[in-house]
């Protein structure tokens, strides 16, 4: 184990102790997350890489409600994967300010993904980055008042120096709901530029995909807990500058859900041409692609979901499948 490591597992350990002393600290909480996974991903598919991400991730954390509206919290959200080693890059920190008014809800600092960008398409950021990049590095803020739901965000990805390039993520999402009956938009797009001391090979590159989206969404509707369809369109915006390259690929987007008591399925379906999105699952690279999730829920309390998932991925003729078990734990 390297020398950083030993610091960051030190520090982990300090950490936790402050926490199991919290009672000394007015108005300050402490807390844990933790989820662990086993995904199994039998791909053949010439874009995809087959593996099995089996491990956990562990958060704990420290909390402190300024007032009615603001609030901050710092943590430190942890990787281990089995028969991994253990460097700097399993420690990511989670420090952030939140404002949370009546319609505004406002992020800056290191937040979990998982709670805010979980409902992205897989077309715009791939599921991986939920176990790989946990957090959004950079700020959010939200807007909800009675029909009407918008998002911004901001994800710094790589600070410049002489050899990294300066990339960063940002999208915006948009939903108008009337009933059953909703309207949305989902935006992303990777900016890459320079690193601070150029080659001659170096390109400004824009990758950038939307998907507007109409459709249907009821809770208790017949004898479902939950019944979703969505048709919609996807278009990209690809560009190296410099070359003067652009391809701006676009296809028809299907989305089907149901929930049943302990029992989901979800159902998508893509057909047009192929997509490049850098930080997008690689399936959608396909000009006709399929996914169908079966899950079960084995139990859902306040604190703690444990999810089985089954997944076909039909692509151009061809089968692959997936089985993902997940917990998740809240104290």
């Amino acid at each position: 184990m390297s020398g950083k490591s030993i610091i960051f597992c030190v520090g982990i350990s300090l950490f936790i102790q402050l926490l199991m002393t919290q009672a000394g600290f007015s108005q300050v909480k402490g807390g844990i997350h933790f989820h662990a996974f086993a995904d199994n991903r039998e791909y053949q598919y010439q874009y995809q890489y087959p593996q099995t991400i089996f491990g956990f991730r562990f958060t704990p954390y420290l909390s402190k409600t300024i007032d009615s509206v603001h609030y901050f919290r710092a943590g430190i959200n942890t990787l281990y994967e089995f028969g991994g080693t253990i460097t700097s890059k399993n420690f990511t920190p989670e420090i952030y300010y939140n404002y949370r008014g009546k319609t505004i809800d406002f992020k800056f600092g290191s937040f979990s993904r998982r709670d805010d960008m979980a409902d992205y398409s897989l077309l715009l950021l791939t599921d991986t980055l939920l176990y790989f990049r946990p957090t959004v590095q950079g700020l959010m803020a939200k807007y909800k008042k009675s029909r009407v739901s918008l998002k911004f965000w901001l994800d710094w990805v790589s600070r410049q120096t002489e050899k990294n390039k300066e990339q960063f993520l940002f999208g915006l999402a948009a939903r108008y709901q009337l009933g059953p009956v909703f309207a949305e938009n989902q935006f992303s797009m990777l900016h890459d530029a320079f690193a601070s001391v150029r080659t001659p090979n170096d390109v400004l590159h824009d990758n950038g995909a939307n998907i507007l989206k109409i459709g249907f969404e009821k809770e208790k509707f017949l004898k479902l807990d939950k019944l979703m369809v969505g048709f919609g369109w996807a278009s990209g915006y690809q560009r190296a500058r410099a070359l003067n390259q652009l391809e701006t690929p676009d296809g028809f987007i299907n989305e089907l859900l149901v929930e049943k008591k302990w029992f989901i399925f979800k159902n998508t379906f893509y057909a047009g041409d192929g997509f490049n999105q850098i930080y997008g699952d690689k399936f959608y690279r396909s000009r006709k692609y399929n996914r169908s999730d079966f899950k079960i829920r084995f139990f859902r309390k306040s604190k703690v979901n444990c999810l089985f998932t089954y997944s076909l991925h039909r692509i151009e003729k061809k089968w692959d499948n997936q089985q993902a078990l997940q917990l998740f734990f809240e104290m």
